[in-house]
């Protein structure tokens, strides 16, 4: 797996947690001008938790996906050399797992904060 594409998948995934940021803060700017003070906090603590958690989620994909990158450039060497092992291919294959794994745990956060955002509109429309 080249470097460049995963970084650039790492970069566009920046680039949408910005956007989703930027909207973030817009929808609570909105609801400022609506609601109490104490419910606007409640939501303001609610999705700076999400956004937490996404980013945790986001530095796990990364950590992952630079283990993943190392592990395969190892077993490139060793196939290069003709000496590789089961050893070399059993653990690129355990960080590749690794990898789907925080792929998956980032796009539980992402819809997480899809369906808390949401969540006010199905409220309003019973």
């Amino acid at each position: 797996v080249p470097a460049a594409p995963a970084d650039a998948a790492l970069r566009a995934q920046l680039e949408e947690e910005k956007a989703l940021t930027a909207q973030l803060q817009e929808r609570l700017r909105s609801l400022k001008e609506r609601e109490s003070k104490g419910d606007l906090q409640q939501k303001l603590d609610k999705l700076t938790h999400q956004l937490d958690v996404q980013g945790l989620e986001l530095q796990r994909m990364r950590r992952t996906n630079l283990a993943l990158r190392e592990q395969l450039a190892a077993l490139r060497a060793a196939q290069d050399s003709g000496l590789t092992e089961p050893q070399q291919i059993n653990k690129a294959m355990a960080a590749e797992l690794d990898a789907f794994r925080a792929l998956r745990l980032t796009e539980i956060a992402e819809m997480d904060e899809i369906l808390a955002a949401l969540e006010p509109h199905l409220t309003e429309a019973r």
